[in-house]
């Protein structure tokens, strides 16, 4: 009665004091068997905060005169790569339309300007098509002046400052990492395999596929467009970041962010049934020895009182062990971020 629930409680507590928070009575036990982890890549291997890496000037404008005309367009947006500008030094752009999931058009200096995706300015344009980015990192943001393509943006999120290590750890513990994106994060990574361009049903199906190879699979993620990959883990985790609705339907919540608690919670896992086993053994010995001398006659009352209290005993601290273990680890292979120090700079590209 005590073998399985002290140690499973253990666990669970103390992965929960560390920041992985188990939703249901199956995570715990599930996560031993996982040797596939599948990652979204917004907002769960990257921060979820777009910034500029690159612009590249294409025309006469400089590169900061281009900087200058699209943050005076994009300071009429209320999207999320808008963020990217402000603060920068903007042109006065009026009559500013907004194309919807396109672009932006207006007036500078009395000539027209746009600014958006590739095929948005190709209809804006009186060049030829503007080329695809050699490198094919992140977002490509064109801008035009008066029908000639002039710079080039590229736009991507920051990878999170332990994406890296924690990666790497687990490709050290023989799991595969899938990232659900084919671009430089996963190639900075050294993520084993990247799917790129692929539909939420599109990766569900990718998901179901590695199911019927009779893979164990986590899925980790923090956007309604995960939920359906997610349906097809063995084991769903959400970030802390995550949408409300997302996290109820996961199995665990990454309520720290740390990636490197997805090693943790696996090793806590397979000791967590190595506990188990261990206290089984116990409690299955000590009752086959003591329980015939007992009915024999051989313990005296108090004795057998004792005896059972010590057996209980055992079985806790036995269980109580997950925790001193976990908390030692994760102070030694899980450091938090202030003190990665250069490795960290490294693995953000900084």
């Amino acid at each position: 009665s005590l073998a399985t629930p002290t140690a499973l409680t253990s666990a669970t507590l103390t992965q929960r004091n560390l920041g992985f928070q188990p939703t249901r009575r199956h995570t715990l036990e599930s996560l031993g068997e996982i040797d596939t982890i599948v990652f979204d890549k917004t907002g769960t291997l990257t921060e979820g905060r777009l910034h500029l890496l690159d612009t590249k000037p294409l025309g006469s404008l400089s590169s900061e005169k281009a900087l200058a005309v699209a943050a005076g367009l994009e300071r009429h947006s209320e999207h999320p790569i808008s963020r990217v500008f402000t603060g920068m030094t903007a042109e006065a752009v009026s009559d500013v339309h907004n194309h919807l999931g396109e672009g932006l058009t207006g007036q500078w200096q009395g000539r027209p300007v746009a600014i958006g995706h590739r095929e948005f300015i190709a209809t804006h344009t009186t060049a030829d098509t503007p080329p695809v980015p050699e490198d094919g990192t992140g977002i490509d943001l064109w801008l035009s002046v008066d029908g000639q393509v002039e710079a080039c943006f590229l736009i991507d999120d920051r990878i999170r400052d332990d994406a890296r290590e924690a990666i790497h750890t687990l490709q050290s513990r023989g799991i595969a990492t899938i990232m659900l994106s084919g671009d430089r994060v996963a190639r900075e990574l050294g993520i084993d395999r990247a799917i790129g361009g692929a539909s939420p049903e599109a990766k569900l199906s990718y998901l179901q596929g590695l199911a019927d190879e009779d893979r164990k699979i986590m899925m980790v993620g923090d956007g309604l467009n995960d939920l359906p990959s997610m349906a097809g883990a063995t084991v769903s985790v959400a970030m802390g970041s995550a949408t409300d609705l997302t996290q109820y339907r996961a199995d665990a919540i990454l309520l720290s962010g740390r990636l490197s608690l997805l090693a943790s919670a696996i090793d806590a896992s397979r000791a967590t049934r190595l506990i188990i086993r261990q206290n089984m053994l116990w409690a299955l010995g000590y009752n086959l020895l003591a329980l015939p001398l007992a009915a024999a006659g051989l313990v005296p009352p108090w004795l057998a009182a004792i005896g059972m209290s010590l057996s209980s005993l055992v079985v806790v601290l036995n269980a109580l062990r997950l925790s001193r273990d976990a908390r030692e680890k994760d102070a030694t292979s899980f450091p938090e971020p202030g003190e990665q120090g250069q490795h960290k700079m490294s693995a953000t590209g900084g």
